[in-house]
């Protein structure tokens, strides 16, 4: 689960923040002779739940890195279950969609300098972060730095902070996130834009001609992950697809290591509790900038795993169901007491056995499904969304075949619940079969709560590129509404596994887990997968969706 602005604390943030939306509702029992579907929930299997997640989550997989040796063993053992299931290869013979991947680490040797009065010396860690190197970027010349607010052009909000400044040949320094709003019609209101994204603000300056970006921390980015804690997030080398599009240096840096800067750009910014809250610019540039990058990198390919089930409607049969989740975590990081292991039992083994369960039992009920089913499971999730990123621009079917995808990221580990939420459900379609399956399983849906509106719960997984793809895309979590623990209790159990265990060497196969509400969630899942592939109706972005338009195109350029 890594990407975008502030991606690697916001993936903390977005959970520690269903840590304070948990309210104690009242509870209902789940009837399942109220849907006929779940006669299925005879043949789940929880042993063989349990044996996946020992198996990817055991130290000999030395925490599932993508780095193209000990990673693929993880690979490897996602391919033999699928052919043990009987579930056929979804690339000409095999199940493995090889990715050329390019791992770059900057070196602390690096020397980045501003000169504006004085001479300004910036140290590796110390003072900024590296969230691109531009394809291992050199600048030892120095080049002319000016200010461009947040560095968005939005002409659909009449939006321009390119206006009049010319970037050209030099570096830009620009603010985090985007213009703070509470109208859905000016940047979505509540919800984050992909304008409020690192790569977004870097591609638009990169495309007025800019060298290389420097993007400022606000007070409050800072204060909801210190420096201190983002530098463990930085541990781990750059990687990017080895043939990924041209990109820019890009720096981030707290405001606080930047004020000479914007004193010699004539910059003057303003904060709230929302973070950037106002600038005014005088266009003024008194201030030069160099990079000496130094740095060691390797080309290596790593796997998606690829299987297809052939459903048997004639009418929908060249119609296909994205089932998708990512295989790989974070490695060998670093120790913690000792344990240098990231195992990632939640993160997300447990998501890639629900959809290995999942798809062996649609494979025993192909004969009554209509739609086909790709099944992915992703690789380099947790550094960047890279392998569902390349499925995307090399889909095994036509993208606009695929009617929908389901991301599992993350599986029920607490207490059975009466409630399911639908990130993303709202974008589309979606939230009405979605409302329908959880009538049907005596749930009901709760509204996304605005604390994970406010940190854009959509974008922080594989969901949210096939979506920019045009697939109409979520992801399902259990609700805050559980069955049988009180608010305390679930108050206790998120905040300690937030604290002691997330993206830790503890997360792993020592944790206590609530199996029997995983499965009530791999059925749930099921009975939602069921329903989309027999549906009559294909679900639909929503009118004006963002991405709407990009489902548009792939159907009138049949891709």
């Amino acid at each position: 689960m890594l990407m975008t602005t502030l991606y690697k604390y916001e993936k903390n943030l977005l959970k520690i923040l269903i840590i304070l939306m948990i309210f104690h509702l009242p509870v209902s029992s789940k009837d399942s002779a109220s849907d006929p579907l779940n006669q299925s929930v005879l043949s789940l299997n929880p042993m063989n739940f349990r044996e996946i997640i020992h198996i990817l989550a055991h130290d000999s997989m030395m925490g599932r890195p993508t780095d193209g040796r000990i990673g693929n063993k993880a690979a490897q053992v996602i391919a033999n279950k699928l052919a043990d299931y009987g579930i056929l290869p979804g690339l000409n013979g095999s199940y493995y969609q090889n990715i050329p991947l390019h791992e770059i680490s900057v070196l602390p040797e690096s020397e980045l300098k501003i000169v504006c009065d004085e001479t300004l010396q910036f140290a590796l860690y110390e003072d900024y972060i590296v969230n691109s190197t531009g394809m291992m970027s050199y600048l030892p010349r120095p080049l002319d730095i000016v200010f461009a607010g947040f560095g968005i052009f939005a002409p659909e909000f009449d939006y321009n902070d390119y206006q009049n400044i010319d970037v050209s040949g030099k570096v830009v320094v620009l603010l985090n996130g985007e213009p703070y709003s509470e109208d859905l019609e000016y940047f979505n209101g509540i919800y984050p834009t992909i304008y409020s994204n690192f790569q977004t603000k870097a591609k638009y300056a990169l495309a007025r001609g800019a060298k290389a970006c420097i993007i400022l921390l606000s007070e409050k980015d800072l204060r909801f992950k210190p420096w201190a804690d983002l530098l463990v997030d930085y541990n781990l080398p750059e990687m990017t697809l080895a043939q990924t599009a041209s990109e820019i240096l890009t720096i981030i840096m707290p405001y606080t290591k930047a004020d000479k800067i914007l004193d010699c750009v004539g910059a003057v910014i303003e904060q709230d509790e929302f973070g950037f809250s106002n600038f005014s610019n005088s266009s003024l540039s008194k201030a030069t900038f160099s990079f000496k990058g130094k740095y060691t990198d390797k080309t290596f390919l790593a796997p998606n795993v690829v299987g297809i089930i052939q459903g048997r409607g004639e009418n929908v049969k060249d119609e296909y169901l994205l089932l998708s989740a990512h295989y790989d975590h974070l490695g060998i990081g670093v120790p913690v007491d000792g344990d240098s292991i990231y195992n990632g039992v939640l993160d997300n083994a447990m998501g890639v056995s629900a959809l290995l369960e999942l798809s062996r039992l649609l494979n025993l009920f192909a004969d009554n499904l209509n739609r086909n089913i790709i099944i992915v499971f992703t690789t380099a999730e947790e550094r960047g969304l890279l392998g569902s990123i390349y499925y995307a621009k090399n889909p095994i079917v036509p993208l606009y075949k695929t009617i929908a995808n389901l991301n599992i990221d993350g599986i029920a580990f607490i207490d059975n619940f009466n409630s399911v939420i639908g990130v993303g459900a709202g974008f589309s379609e979606l939230n009405e079969i979605l409302n329908k399956v959880a009538e049907k399983n005596n749930l009901y849906v709760e509204v996304l709560p605005y604390e994970l509106s406010k940190v854009g719960a959509f974008n922080r997984s594989d969901q949210t590129i096939f979506a920019q793809a045009g697939i109409p895309s979520m992801l399902v979590m259990e609700g805050t509404d559980y069955l049988n623990i009180s608010h305390e209790f679930g108050y206790y159990r998120l905040y300690d596994y937030m604290v002691n265990y997330y993206h830790s060497p503890f997360d792993d196969l020592n944790y206590m887990i609530n199996y029997d509400a995983a499965m009530q969630h791999v059925d749930f899942l099921l009975s939602l997968s069921i329903e989309l592939i027999n549906s009559e109706k294909i679900p639909e972005w929503n009118a004006g969706t963002t991405f709407e338009i990009e489902r548009l195109r792939t159907r009138a350029e049949r891709r």
